[in-house]
């Protein structure tokens, strides 16, 4: 990994003299009216300290090359913020992790890019969107479903489009049922809560005249809530049907796909492009957490934090085995996240918890510190003592 890091590093600093000058820096000053003004823009939020987005940062520049040709282009511009320097700006963007990508289009319309980070699928992505025309707006609606403030109203037709890509909460309902009727206000508020949320659709499907979809996914009640990501069901709710509850259900979701995506596509991506014989490199990996993003990240669900340095032998030993209870725990979408920090970069935020000793295992429950974990530290007992409290929640 170090040989790796070094390379990207150089790879950056060799490369990107020649082409950086074609990426269009944003700040909060002229963000607003940059990106929500006639042209489309494909904006990088990241950090430079982010090994990932110094190794993906000539890709960046080359899709830059590519599209920024024409000073003030009315096409494509592709652009980059830097979290560390415009951190108002990237909260409001909603920025959880680096590097993300986003698409703002049409006039304020914004697309969060999880796929491949290659020029092709870049590519792709951009021009499937770029086009801003009344008749692609008309083509979308007709295939992706009519909005009413927030609330899709799904087909058998548009279904598979609609749930193909991203995170969409669906309501599969039948006009006659009474338990669908009293949900009906409670469902129109929570889609006009999320109307504005790029990370999520609020939908619903009337079984009784769109009969494929329903059966299809097995649909033997109503209502029934399913959660879909990127076209697969990943969830069937059946907790509370209460506005508040709800909403508490989607934030949490909200925030595990934002992260996991994040996580799964940089992982994947450094297993592509460094072919390795060691099974480990397909792994995922704990979070790493920093100052700037620990607390979204230990907010909403179970986190187990690992507070170490890399010098340390105990945390050294510890290490694989860290790895193992991320890849572990990834199995369930739902289940706990595995974490580390690394105390030599994040002395601040160790110290604020009172870190003495390496490593230093705890457990927080949204957002709250809930128990230092000093058992064995095979991956079994850290497994039993993440998941114990995970359920508890």
């Amino acid at each position: 990994m170090a040989v790796l890091q070094a390379f990207a590093l150089v790879f950056f600093s060799v490369i990107s003299p020649r082409l950086a000058d074609k990426v269009l820096s944003l700040t909060d000053v002229d963000f607003e009216d940059k990106v929500f003004g006639s042209s489309t823009h494909f904006v990088m939020f990241y950090g430079p300290w982010c090994e990932y987005c110094a190794s993906f940062m000539p890709i960046w520049n080359q899709l830059a090359n590519h599209y920024n040709k024409i000073p003030h282009s009315e096409h494509v511009t592709i652009a980059k913020v830097d979290c560390t320097k415009e951190t108002p700006l990237c909260a409001k963007q909603n920025i959880r992790a680096y590097p993300t990508l986003k698409l703002y289009y049409d006039h304020g319309e914004i697309k969060r890019y999880n796929g491949k980070r290659r020029m092709g699928e870049l590519k792709a992505f951009v021009d499937k969107f770029a086009v801003t025309s009344e008749q692609k707006e008309k083509e979308n609606s007709e295939a992706t479903g009519e909005s009413d403030n927030g609330l899709y109203t799904l087909t058998s037709d548009n279904f598979d489009r609609h749930v193909e890509m991203g995170l969409h909460f669906v309501k599969f309902y039948a006009p006659w049922c009474s338990h669908c009727r009293k949900l009906a206000p409670t469902w129109k508020a929570l889609a006009e809560y999320h109307k504005d949320n790029v990370d999520v659709t609020i939908a619903k499907i009337d079984c009784t005249t769109e009969s494929k979809p329903c059966t299809e996914h097995n649909i033997h009640a109503y209502p029934s809530l399913k959660l879909f990501k990127d076209g697969r069901e990943v969830d069937h709710y059946e907790g509370p049907r209460s506005l508040d509850d709800l909403k508490n259900y989607l934030t949490l979701k909200i925030s595990e796909h934002s992260l996991l995506s994040s996580a799964i596509t940089e992982n994947s991506e450094t297993a592509e492009e460094i072919p390795s014989d060691d099974a480990e490199a397909d792994m995922i990996k704990p979070f790493q957490l920093t100052d700037s993003n620990f607390d979204a990240m230990v907010s909403v669900g179970t986190t187990f934090v690992k507070f170490y340095v890399p010098w340390c032998v105990h945390c050294q030993t510890l290490a694989p085995i860290w790895d193992q209870l991320a890849n572990k725990c990834a199995d369930s979408a739902s289940g706990p996240r595995i974490a580390k920090v690394d105390c030599s970069e994040e002395a601040d935020l160790c110290h604020s918890f009172g870190i003495k000793g390496y490593p230093t295992l705890i457990i927080f429950s949204r957002g709250i510190r809930k128990q230092e974990y000093r058992g064995p530290r095979d991956l079994n007992s850290l497994y039993n003592f993440a998941v114990q409290h995970h359920d508890e929640l």
